[in-house]
């Protein structure tokens, strides 16, 4: 019994000491940009995105109408400027991978790559929230199958 007893003790403590060791081995990696202000204010990267899509269009409108001087900001040191933005994805990847530049695109597609490539990451704020939806003929047979989603 005391046996018994002595073997848990060391499985447990060999096994917390393996598992602390694990976690103080691992890196903790700081990312430099962590929100849209923090993008705005920083003068180390460039950033951009594509011309003409959604997230061009808001910022351009927003800094305009807007209170928010961060849509501002960001239009004015780089969005604005046809060189930090991109015209297709091969443009965005080999910019990405010359260093000091960030994309700001649609979640679902940066998501995507950041799955299939772990060179990128995405930042965890989200500023441009958006849906898909799908056009159908009326009473179209694939119809009930989407509204169930």
């Amino acid at each position: 019994m005391v046996a018994c007893w002595w073997f848990f003790v060391i499985v447990v403590a060999a096994t917390y000491t393996g598992n602390l060791m694990a976690v103080l081995a691992v890196p903790k990696t700081v990312y430099p940009v962590q929100s849209l202000r923090e993008l705005a204010d920083q003068s180390t990267y460039k950033y951009g995105t594509t011309a003409g899509t959604a997230i061009y269009n808001l910022m351009g409108v927003r800094r305009s109408k807007s209170k928010v001087d961060v849509y501002q900001k960001l239009w004015q040191r780089s969005l604005q400027h046809d060189e930090n933005n991109v015209k297709s994805w091969s443009e965005v990847i080999k910019k990405l991978e010359k260093g000091n530049y960030i994309y700001l695109g649609e979640t679902t597609l940066l998501n995507t790559v950041s799955y299939t490539d772990c060179r990128f990451i995405v930042a965890k704020e989200t500023f441009f929230p958006s849906s898909f939806a799908f056009v159908m003929p009326e009473n179209s047979p694939y119809l009930p199958a989407f509204n169930k989603m």
